[in-house]
């Protein structure tokens, strides 16, 4: 499997914009079961991480940020997402992923497809692996 991105729907009328994430019978391959929000900041790195189970379905809430994905630490995939791609980004099992904060500060959106475990979770250091995390501004 590879990681994906897809568009969210939104609404926008003359008082509000509306971003549905997730509905009942979209094409999320597995539907969430948590769903959390966290911050990063301008140049702040979170690497690499690996879910054994768990399908992450990541977007941005506010502010801007890099998500980079390998199998093998060797040959990468970088998508761009911010509050203005309007775009849900899966990344399934098996595969190891980080992100890089562009924005003064962005929030970002987990739906993920089961409950956090850290014993289905494997962590590595960001400096592993032959990514170049300053080429990204």
């Amino acid at each position: 499997m590879k990681v994906t991105k897809q568009n969210i729907t939104v609404i926008t009328d003359k008082k509000n914009t509306i971003k549905k994430y997730y509905r009942d019978g979209d094409n999320i391959i597995k539907p969430p079961r948590e769903v959390y929000t966290s911050t990063i900041h301008r140049n702040e790195i979170r690497a690499w991480k690996r879910h054994k189970l768990v399908f992450v379905n990541l977007s941005v809430i506010l502010g801007e940020i890099r998500v980079i994905s390998t199998l093998d630490l060797k040959k990468f995939q970088i998508a761009n997402v911010s509050a203005y791609s309007d775009s849900l980004i899966t990344i399934p099992p098996g595969i190891w992923y980080g992100f890089k904060g562009i924005s003064e500060e962005a929030m970002i959106i987990n739906l993920a497809s089961e409950v956090h475990s850290e014993e289905e979770l494997e962590r590595i250091s960001a400096q592993l692996g032959n990514f170049d995390w300053e080429q990204l501004t």
